[in-house]
Parts: structure tokens; sequence; C-alpha cells
């Protein structure tokens, strides 16, 4: 139990940085904020380097060969089992393929032309199975995430042990208050500081 809370600490701050990812590319997509930029590109042009983006830090998160999320997800919340299975099933894997195959080859990596052309335009035109998946983990992830304090009560001791371990070895300080809105320490723990 205790791999899988530390292991769903790092899924914590790579869900956060995608959720982060994800409005910035709602919000310019948008037209809400357009970059000061030298190359004249419009809003359209940075949302689509984002969701490229986007798409490609989701995979990361849903790899086997990556964070791999659904398994610590169904060893912490038991209960859920079913439903994440269910949502899995439907909703993320009719799309995966395409979203990895991007990632790859476009997305955090640049394959050679065929292949990264290829990925592109397949993103493009996946059409319902490639806008679900992301829509349905974010939902998944939300629904989880409200459950934390009753259905793992444990995880921020765990995360704060983790963590001041890790400061321990290095003699080196995280910021505390990035910890905090991160949700990995409580309110006020955690006060030895290493320089």
């Amino acid at each position: 139990m205790i791999s899988n809370l530390r292991r769903y600490a790092v899924f914590r701050i790579k869900l956060i940085e995608l959720l982060h990812l994800t409005a910035l590319t709602r919000d310019i997509s948008s037209a809400l904020y357009c970059p000061t930029n030298t190359l004249g590109h419009e809003a359209r042009h940075f949302s689509d380097t984002l969701y490229g983006l986007t798409i490609s830090s989701f995979i990361s998160i849903t790899d086997p060969n990556g964070t791999d999320v659904k398994p610590i997800w169904l060893i912490l919340f038991p209960k859920h089992s079913r439903a994440i299975e269910r949502i899995w099933t439907s909703n993320i894997t009719p799309g995966w393929k395409v979203m990895k195959a991007f990632r790859d080859s476009a997305g955090f990596h640049g394959d050679k032309p065929q292949k990264y052309f290829a990925a592109r335009l397949s993103l493009a035109t996946g059409g319902a199975a490639v806008i679900k998946a992301p829509d349905s983990f974010h939902s998944l992830s939300a629904c989880l995430h409200r459950r934390e304090s009753k259905e793992l009560p444990e995880f921020l001791a765990e995360s704060e042990q983790l963590l001041l371990g890790v400061e321990i070895r290095h003699r080196k300080s995280f910021n505390r208050r990035w910890l905090r809105e991160m949700g990995l320490i409580r309110l006020g723990a955690y006060h030895k500081k290493f320089r």
C-alpha cells in the first residue's frame, strides 16, 4: 500500500500539470488569450501546440510504461473499481492507440517525416474517441480526488514521509507552499529545511 500511495503522489503532480495544460489550451482555443509573439501567430496556433502537449501528457499518465495510473487507482480505490474499468474500457481505450502514436511520433518526440505527419493526421481525424478519452479521464480523476480524504486517510502522512526522505537524502528543501498547493502536505506540517 505504501508504494502505491507514493506512486499516487507522483500521479497527483502529473495530473495537476495535465489540468494546467488543459485549462491553458481551452482558454487559448477560445481566444481568451493569445501570447505576444514575433511569428504573428494567432491563438489557434498556440492552442494546437498546447493540445499536442496535453494529449502527450495524458498518454504518459495512462501509459503502462509511464505513470500508469489505472492499476494504482484500482488498488487505492477498490470501491470504485467497476466504474474505473467501465470508464476505461468504454471511453479511454478506444482512442488511446491513436493518441499514444501521436505522443510517440509527434507529441513529445519528433519521428521520421512519414510517421510524424501520419501521427498528426490520425490525431486530427480521430474523432469522438480522441476527444472523449481525456474528458472522461478528467471526470474520473475529479471524482476520485473528491474521495481521497475519506478513502485514503494515510495519503498525506505517507506523502510527507516520502518528501522528507528525499530532502534528507539530498540535503535540499522543497518549496513548502508549492507542496501544500499540490495537495502533498498538510497545512502547517513539515517544517525542517535543508540548505
